[in-house]
């Protein structure tokens, strides 16, 4: 509930804004370009939403439509689970097992192997770091591996074509909207469901009753002037700071509906 104060505050906050809209209307300002492009705009948008929304009340699923969808969609619903990975990639068995019992030893650090012994061009730079890498999407061997281990364990060596790896996971994000008895995975299913029906609809308008022609030759023409364009911003910007803000107001005005 809302205390006294605060209901009083914003009795006050409105009377405000009346007032002033009121000396707004008074002044002309309801006749101000920027005003009237804003106003149009808007209207558009707000008509744009009033139209999805009715739309998509007329589309709601039942529950039974609803757990269709999700079984036959379900792995684009499904967020996999995730893991971020430190990899050392060698040449040979040996070398791997040889790398390995150096870091279980304290000799070197996975750290360390990455940047001086791993056959990856980029681990100097990353020091093996392989960022999240999600279920299923990597070689199969080392898949199974990555996805097995306990995290801050060193894993492997594994072979796959890149050679072989030894595996730390650094951190674990778990599976998302795998059950459609919870409550994000139901919202998620829904939410899809009716941007697919949306996107539908909107195809078939263009098909059947507002052909629309995208001229590519044209479109990428004046794509290039505008990069052509702003490049020649850049350069004489380049020159002086009284020619920077020059070519500044310039873009400014040009870029204003």
């Amino acid at each position: 509930m809302f205390e006294e104060d605060e209901r009083i505050a914003a009795l006050n906050q409105y009377i405000d804004s009346q007032i002033l809209r009121k000396k707004g209307r008074e002044a002309g300002l309801e006749q101000d370009p920027g005003y009237l492009n804003r106003y149009k705009e808007y209207a558009k948008n707000h008509l744009t939403n009033l139209y999805r929304d009715k739309l998509y009340r007329e589309w709601a699923p039942s529950d039974d439509e609803l757990w269709d969808y999700f079984d036959k969609n379900r792995d684009k619903i499904t967020l996999r689970e995730s893991r971020k990975v430190q990899m050392v990639v060698l040449e040979t068995q040996e070398e791997a097992e040889a790398v390995k019992k150096r870091i279980e030893a304290g000799e070197i650090t996975i750290y360390e192997a990455a940047r001086d012994h791993s056959i990856d061009p980029n681990a100097k730079q990353t020091l093996g770091e392989m960022g999240w890498v999600a279920e299923g999407t990597g070689f199969p061997e080392l898949d199974k591996l990555t996805f097995s281990v306990d995290p801050e364990t060193l894993a492997g060596p594994v072979e796959t074509p890149a050679g072989w790896h030894l595996v730390t996971v650094l951190d674990v994000r778990d599976a998302l909207f795998e059950d459609m008895v919870d409550e994000a995975t139901w919202k998620t299913t829904r939410r899809r469901y009716l941007q697919e029906k949306m996107n539908d609809y909107v195809v078939n308008l263009r098909l059947n009753e507002f052909p629309v022609v995208v001229y590519d030759k044209k479109l990428d023409e004046l794509f290039k002037q505008e990069a052509e364009w702003i490049a020649s911003l850049e350069e004489k910007a380049a020159q002086s700071p009284e020619e920077t803000q020059k070519r500044l107001e310039e873009a400014t005005k040009f870029m204003k509906p």
